[in-house]
């Protein structure tokens, strides 16, 4: 098994959040992120009641719906509205 942190070190994992971004029930997330950039950025900056983004880095992963069980690896970004050292739990 590969690990993430075998190819992707990361200084503070705990600052990150992973997304895996699936099926809404209306569009598939690779096909947004093939489509459109700015779309794909609002599918990280969309915060539902439960604040899931909370921390400062998402690290994101498309769901690969024409592939069994796997997703591709999107990247990190900032999250939207959460300043570095927030203590919101997760």
């Amino acid at each position: 098994m590969i690990k993430l942190t075998d190819i992707w070190p990361v200084e503070n994992p705990h600052d990150y959040k992973v997304h895996f971004a699936s099926w809404n029930g209306h569009t598939k997330p690779l096909d947004v992120l093939v489509r459109d950039p700015d779309e794909w950025r609002q599918w990280q900056e969309y915060r539902p009641k439960t604040d899931q983004f909370n921390l400062e880095f998402i690290f994101s992963l498309a769901r690969v719906y024409y592939e069994k069980d796997s997703s591709c690896s999107v990247g990190s970004s900032e999250s939207p509205s959460v300043a570095p050292n927030d203590t919101r739990s997760n």
